[in-house]
């Protein structure tokens, strides 16, 4: 609000062209209160619908975030009170990524993480415990997400100057 200056603001600049409806609205009603209220609350809460959706995939796409192995994408659909239409469409319109993609991207990163932080551990143990049908499954996403093998990958990763002199 601080953006604004103190004098008049034009509210179309601020709510589009449908504010014009509104206001109409409001001066055929001019006589009843009750009715102006009612027009104007109906106004304030279709504005407030997108900021609900809005929260509902943020915290879609936190818990994405978390862990991307333990719920479906229909089960957050479901949980944002959302259509898996709608819930695919406000995705991408609020992350900009398919939820698909998303959770590739995070379960792959889940994984990348844990074998930085446990090197001994086998690839093949990490592809199960982040849901990967199998390790050749992990090594098509590296493939395509990095363009490497995940041994070529930890290889070249561990031995790289920032990490021996641990400054990452």
């Amino acid at each position: 609000m601080s953006g604004f200056p103190s004098d008049y603001v034009d509210a179309e600049l601020v709510f589009n062209t449908e504010v014009r409806l509104v206001s109409e609205q409001l001066a055929a009603a001019a006589e009843n209160p009750a009715l102006m209220f009612s027009i104007v609350e109906q106004f304030l809460l279709s504005k407030c619908k997108g900021l609900l959706v809005g929260r509902s995939i943020d915290a879609a796409a936190n818990y994405i975030l978390a862990d991307p192995t333990s719920l479906s994408l229909e089960a957050l659909a479901d949980k944002a009170n959302l259509s898996q239409k709608q819930f695919y469409r406000n995705f991408v319109e609020r992350i900009g990524m398919t939820p698909k993609l998303f959770v590739r991207l995070t379960r792959f990163n889940h994984a990348y993480q844990y074998k930085l932080l446990h090197p001994v551990t086998t690839w093949s143990s990490i592809a199960q415990e982040y849901g990967y049908t199998d390790y050749h499954h992990l090594e098509k996403e590296f493939k395509e997400f990095i363009g490497v093998t995940p041994k070529i990958w930890i290889n070249t990763e561990l031995k790289a100057p920032e990490r021996l002199l641990k400054l990452r």
